[in-house]
């Protein structure tokens, strides 16, 4: 229970970020300012974050693998596209008896290319027709560190996404292995929670404040002819006909009008209460 909580935590934060990439793709903005943003708002580096977008991308909306652990997607990712394509199906189907380990990977990455075949292989380059966008140099950048990087000790405490290094020792987690890994979890779906609130921020189109005609009635120097009612209506008259245009002419898609409305229904329900 406790790892599907966990993939579907990453899965949600891969497409979080890929979501949040592509806006800043559109804004013309830098690779390195998404990178920026990704570790400051959910405390990501650059390898991870990207490891995410391409493990959500690859396999986010495919059924069979979303009750995988992070550790088999991370191998499957990283293998090549005409490996994967040989082991696709044997994958699924171990994926949906719930055999796909670590272990069963590797024995099918094996099988596929026994005679070059490693755990995890260098990322493939996403091909991008501009090779002058500063976006592919910092994904080549991205590349050289994950060949060159290693297992350090402060991954697993200062990011959410630290358990995506594979693992080829046994298959059974500690207890003590489940209690970091919940305590993961809880730290990354917060900030998944804090990364959704700021995406939904910055993606909402900006409200015209006002887009009602405003009616010249509004202009009237009479209450009842703002409100377009006899000068004799009575209260529930006047009340009736107010909560129906004010529906219209709010204060969100028409201020002035709003405005203009209460002040003459309270003006005609004074009038009424002096008599």
């Amino acid at each position: 229970m406790h790892i599907q909580a966990a993939t579907d935590a990453h899965f949600k934060a891969g497409q979080l970020l890929s979501e949040a990439l592509e806006m800043f793709k559109k804004d013309s903005r830098p690779a390195k300012d998404w990178i920026e943003w990704a570790n400051t708002a959910c405390q990501v580096r650059k390898a991870q974050a990207y490891n995410l977008v391409k493990i959500y991308n690859d396999f986010g909306e495919v059924s069979e693998f979303k009750g995988c652990s992070m550790r088999v997607l991370n191998l499957l990712v990283h293998a090549s596209k005409e490996v994967f394509s040989k082991i696709e199906e044997e994958a699924k189907d171990l994926a949906i008896k719930g055999k796909l380990t670590t272990k069963a990977v590797n024995a099918l990455l094996a099988t596929a290319k026994p005679a070059t075949i490693k755990q995890v292989s260098v990322p493939a380059l996403p091909t991008i027709k501009d090779k002058s966008d500063p976006i592919t140099k910092v994904m080549k950048d991205t590349i050289k560190d994950t060949a060159s990087s290693t297992t350090n000790s402060d991954t697993a405490s200062s990011n959410a996404a630290s358990n995506l290094s594979p693992n080829t020792g046994s298959e059974t987690d500690t207890e003590n292995q489940l209690d970091k890994l919940i305590k993961q979890n809880v730290k990354l779906l917060k900030k998944i929670s804090e990364l959704e609130s700021k995406l939904a921020e910055k993606a909402a189109p900006k409200k015209e404040v006002a887009n009602t005609v405003y009616l010249p009635q509004f202009e009237a120097n009479k209450p009842n002819l703002v409100l377009g009612i006899e000068e004799t209506a009575t209260a529930s008259k006047i009340n009736e006909r107010y909560r129906t245009m004010a529906i219209i002419f709010n204060a969100k898609t028409c201020p002035k009008g709003a405005k203009a409305l209460k002040a003459a229904k309270d003006a005609m329900i004074k009038a009424l209460k002096l008599k």
